[in-house]
């Protein structure tokens, strides 16, 4: 398709930048999902031991869990297309068919 050197060269250019845009955006996203992972396990414990210690205990803890959890899947929504891409290419940034 692309006969000439340069364009090959910038094809692959733009093909190694928009990898790199993606792998950032995966890591970024998967930040978000470790620590609200992390977060939300820490504020269950927290109303667990109320929960022991006086018997019984409002599951507060259930509103910052769905009120992140929704921030959460906007954004994986938003950065879909980086884990679609991925899945589709091989380490060598070629499409697979």
């Amino acid at each position: 398709m692309h006969d000439d050197p340069f364009d090959r060269a910038l094809a692959r250019e733009r093909a190694e930048r928009r990898e790199r845009r993606h792998r950032t955006t995966r890591a970024v996203f998967g930040h978000h999902a470790r620590t609200y992972v992390v977060v939300n396990l820490t504020l269950v414990a927290l109303w667990a031991i109320g929960w022991w210690l006086r018997g019984d205990s409002y599951p507060w803890v259930i509103y910052p869990i769905v009120g992140w959890g929704v921030g959460l899947a906007m954004h994986y929504v938003a950065v879909r297309p980086a884990f679609r891409e991925a899945s589709t290419t091989n380490n060598d940034g070629e499409v697979r068919s």
